[in-house]
C-alpha cells in the first residue's frame, strides 16, 4: 500500500464489518448472492473472509462428509493469491473455471463422448453444406466441384486426401508451381485448378470433414486414442479430430452435460455445497447457466446449494463477460453492496465516482486518504505530459498501435493489424490475442509464437531448470536422468537466428536429428499434425488469413490469401520478438511502462497517465466511442440510458481506478466538448 492509506476510520470500518456480516448471514442461510463492489473496494478481501467464515462454521462437517468449498477465479495468478492468503486450506478448492470444470466432467467420459460425437457430426454437416450448397458468392472452383458426378467427386476427394503431405509441402509455393505439381496427381480435374487459392480453400474443407468422419469411425470402433475426450489448458485451440477441446468448447460441453444430467448436478452439489466466483462480471454466460442450474437443483433436492458472485459490473470490459446481465441469467440472487475504497486516495475516488454514473458511489475507508493528485492536463501534448512524469509511471493508451510503437513491437503488430482474421468487427481482438498478458487468451498465431519464444528464451537463461524445457506430456520424460536433461538443453541451445524464420528452421532441423526426446519437445511446441517448415508456414497463413478458422489449418477460408504477410512476419528480427515476449510476460524494464486500457485490468499502480483518444477499431461505432461517451456525458448524468455507452464508460472507469495516488489525463483529440467535459470532471 502507498504511504498514507493506513488509518481506518472507525465508523466506516464498523459499517464494512456489518456488510461482511450481511454476507455471512446470506451464506449461513444458503441464500445465493451477488456482491457488488467498486474498484479497490476489497472484493478479494470480502471473498476470502467469506471463505474463512464457511471454514470456521462448517469446516468440520465438510471434512467429515469429504466435501469442499469451490472457489473460481479469473486467472491462475488470482488463484495463487487466494491460496496463499488462505494458507492453502485443503477445504477450499481454488482454481480457474476451466480447470475446475474439467476436473468435474472428465470422469464422465461416456457422456463426454456423446457430446463430442454430436459436435463432430454437426461440424461434418457444416463442412459438407459449405461444399454442396449453392452460394452466389462462390468461386468457379466450387461450382466445378458440385458439377462432378458422385463417383468423380469421391475420386477427387480420395486423390487429395492421399497427398496431404505434398499439399502442405507445396502450400507456400507460387500459384504456377502449385498448379503444375497437382497436374501430376489429378490431371482429370484441372477445371478445379482455375484458382490456386480457391483450390486450397476447397481442399481445406475436404480435409476437415474427412478428419471428422475418420474420427467418428474410430470412436465407433473404440480405437486406441479415441476412447476419451481430452483438454489441455496450455493449448487454447480445438483439435476435435484428435479428441482435444479448447477453453470455449470445454465451457460448452460442461453446460450441456450439467443441463442434461440432473444426477451430475447433484454430484457437484454434494461435493461442493458452497461455490464462490471471483470477478463475476467476466464470467461467461455458459458458466452462469451452469451455476443457476446447480442453484435450482439444490433447492429441488432440499439441501440448498450456495452460489456467491463477487465483482463489479462496471468493470466488465470483455465481450464474453456476463456484466450487468447476471440477474437475468441467474434469477433470485440476493444483492449486497459495498461502497468503501481501500486502494486509492480521495482525489482519485472522486474522479472514478463521476465516471460510474450508477448508484454505487465510493468513499475511502481511511482517514489519511488526502494528498493524491488527479489532474486533466489541458493543452499539454503527449510529450509534454510525459516530461512531467518523474519516477515510474504507467501510461495507458487506447490504441493497440500506439502501445506497439512505444514498446518496440510495431513490425509484429502491423502484420497482425493487416491480417484478414482481424478485419472488421474482429479488429479489437488484436488486443486480447496479441497483446494479452494472459497466455491463455492469445490467438492461434500468437500462441504459437509465444511457445516458440518461451523455448527460445528458456534455453538461454541459466536459471531455467532443465526440466522446465520438457514440453508436452511430462510423463513421457520420466526415464530421463540429469545427464540426459543437460544434453537436451545443450542441443537446444544450437537454435540460433537473427529472424523468426531462422529460428523456426533451426527448431525443425533440431527436431529431425534423431533424438526422440528432443523431437518430442519440438513437436509439443508446435502442436501440429506435421512438424516441418512448410506445414508451419501453412499454419501461420491460415491463422492470419482466415476469419472463419475454428480448428485447424486446413479448415480456413483462404479467399483473400496473402503469403507475403507471413513472409513479413518471419523476417522480423528476433530481438523484437523477445520484446513482445517480455511484454506478454510483464517483465517491465523502463520507467515509463505502456499498456492498453484492456491490459490493465486487475492491476494497480502508484502513478498513472491516461491518454484519452476518440476511439479505436475499424467499426464505425467504435471510431469515436470514447468521444461520444464524453460528449453525451451531461445527458447521461441526467439519467439517459447507458446501454449504448457502457463499453466506453467501463473501459475508462477501469483505467482511472488503476491509480493509487497520482492520476494524469490528457486528451489528444479535437473535440471541444470532450475537453470541456474532462475539465468539468476534474474541476478544472
Amino acid at each position: 500500500m502507498s504511504m498514507g492509506l493506513n488509518n481506518l476510520e472507525p465508523a466506516k470500518k464498523k459499517r464494512e464489518d456489518e456488510i461482511t456480516q450481511e454476507l455471512f448471514s446470506h451464506i449461513d442461510e444458503k441464500q445465493s448472492l451477488v456482491f457488488h463492489a467498486g474498484a479497490g473496494a476489497g472484493k478479494t478481501y470480502a471473498l476470502i473472509e467469506s471463505l474463512r467464515h464457511v471454514i470456521k462454521e462448517n469446516g468440520k462437517r465438510l471434512e467429515k462428509n469429504n466435501q469442499q468449498i469451490m472457489c473460481i477465479t479469473y486467472t491462475n495468478v488470482a488463484a495463487k493469491n487466494i491460496k496463499d492468503k488462505l494458507g492453502n486450506s485443503r477445504l477450499v478448492a481454488v482454481s480457474t473455471i476451466h480447470e475446475r470444470l474439467w476436473q468435474l466432467i472428465e470422469p464422465y467420459q461416456d457422456e463426454l463422448l456423446n457430446v463430442h460425437r454430436e459436435k463432430l457430426e454437426t461440424e461434418v454437416q457444416r463442412q459438407v453444406s459449405l461444399l454442396t450448397e449453392k452460394n452466389e458468392k462462390d468461386k468457379k472452383v466450387y461450382r466445378y466441384y458440385r458439377e462432378l458426378s458422385g463417383e468423380d467427386r469421391q475420386n477427387f476427394e480420395n486423390a487429395v486426401w492421399e497427398h496431404q503431405d505434398e499439399f502442405y509441402q507445396k502450400y507456400d509455393a507460387d500459384a504456377s508451381t502449385f498448379k503444375n505439381f497437382y497436374k501430376e496427381y489429378i490431371p482429370e480435374y484441372q477445371s478445379l485448378m482455375s484458382s490456386a487459392d480457391d483450390f486450397k480453400k476447397l481442399v481445406g474443407h475436404i480435409y476437415t470433414f474427412r478428419r471428422y468422419r475418420q474420427c467418428l469411425d474410430r470412436m465407433e470402433k473404440a480405437e486406441q486414442g479415441y476412447r476419451k475426450v481430452r483438454y489441455d489448458a496450455r493449448y487454447n485451440q480445438d483439435r476435435l479430430y484428435r479428441m482435444r477441446i479448447s477453453h470455449d468448447t470445454l465451457l460448452e460441453y460442461s453446460r450441456i452435460l450439467v443441463a442434461r444430467h440432473p444426477a451430475l448436478q447433484q454430484i457437484i452439489i454434494d461435493k461442493y455445497p458452497y461455490i464462490f466466483i471471483d470477478e463475476y462480471q467476466d464470467t461467461a454466460d455458459n458458466v452462469v447457466e451452469i451455476m443457476a442450474a446447480l442453484d435450482k437443483r439444490g433447492k429441488e433436492i432440499g439441501h440448498t446449494a450456495f452460489i456467491g458472485y463477487y465483482g463489479d459490473s462496471v468493470q466488465s470490459i470483455y465481450e464474453y463477460g456476463i456484466g450487468s446481465h447476471i440477474l437475468k441469467k441467474h434469477q433470485g440472487l440476493k444483492e449486497v453492496y459495498k461502497a468503501f475504497n481501500r486502494r486509492s486516495y480521495e482525489e482519485i475516488i472522486a474522479i472514478a465516482n463521476k465516471i460510474r454514473l450508477d448508484g454505487l458511489q465510493q468513499e475511502s475507508i481511511y482517514t489519511d486518504c488526502k494528498g493524491g493528485k488527479a489532474e486533466y492536463c489541458a493543452g499539454d501534448s503527449f510529450e509534454e505530459a510525459l516530461e512531467k512524469c518523474k519516477g515510474e509511471w504507467h501510461c495507458f493508451l487506447l490504441k493497440n498501435e500506439e502501445v506497439a510503437k512505444k514498446t518496440g513491437i510495431s513490425n509484429i503488430y502491423n502484420v497482425f493489424k493487416e491480417a484478414p482474421v482481424y478485419a472488421g468487427a474482429n479488429y479489437n481482438q488484436i488486443n486480447t490475442e496479441l497483446l494479452s498478458n494472459d497466455r491463455e487468451k492469445l490467438g492461434k498465431a500468437a500462441s504459437l509464437l509465444y511457445r516458440v519464444l518461451k523455448l527460445y528464451t528458456d534455453i538461454r537463461e541459466a536459471e531455467t531448470p532443465v526440466d522446465e524445457i520438457l514440453y508436452g506430456d511430462i510423463t513421457q520424460y520420466s526415464r530421463l536422468d540429469i545427464k540426459k536433461l543437460r544434453y537436451i538443453k545443450q542441443q537446444l541451445k544450437a537454435i540460433q537466428g537473427n529472424t523468426l524464420d531462422d529460428v523456426i528452421k533451426k527448431m525443425c532441423e533440431c527436431g529431425d536429428r534423431g533424438d526422440a526426446d528432443i523431437k518430442r519437445i519440438i513437436e509439443a511446441v508446435f502442436d501440429m499434425e506435421k512438424v516441418n517448415y512448410s506445414y508451419i508456414v501453412a499454419f501461420l497463413v491460415q491463422a492470419l488469413e482466415s476469419n472463419q478458422a475454428k480448428e485447424e489449418d486446413a479448415e480456413a477460408d483462404l479467399e483473400d490469401l496473402d503469403l507475403s504477410r507471413v513472409a513479413q512476419l518471419l523476417s522480423i528480427d528476433m530481438k523484437e520478438f523477445e520484446r513482445w515476449f517480455f511484454y506478454v510476460e510483464r517483465k517491465w524494464q523502463d520507467d515509463i511502462v505502456y499498456h492498453t486500457y484492456h491490459g490493465t485490468k486487475g492491476l494497480e499502480f502508484e502513478n498513472v497517465l491516461i491518454v484519452v483518444e476518440d476511439g479505436f477499431g475499424n467499426k464505425r461505432e467504435d471510431k469515436v466511442f470514447l468521444r461520444k461517451f464524453l460528449e453525451d456525458f451531461d445527458k447521461l448524468n441526467e439519467g439517459v440510458s447507458m446501454e449504448n455507452y457502457e463499453k466506453a464508460r467501463n473501459l475508462l472507469y477501469v483505467a482511472v481506478t488503476r491509480a493509487i495516488k497520482n492520476l494524469r489525463v490528457i486528451y489528444v483529440g479535437e473535440s471541444e466538448k470532450v475537453k470541456e467535459t474532462l475539465g468539468e470532471i476534474f474541476n478544472e
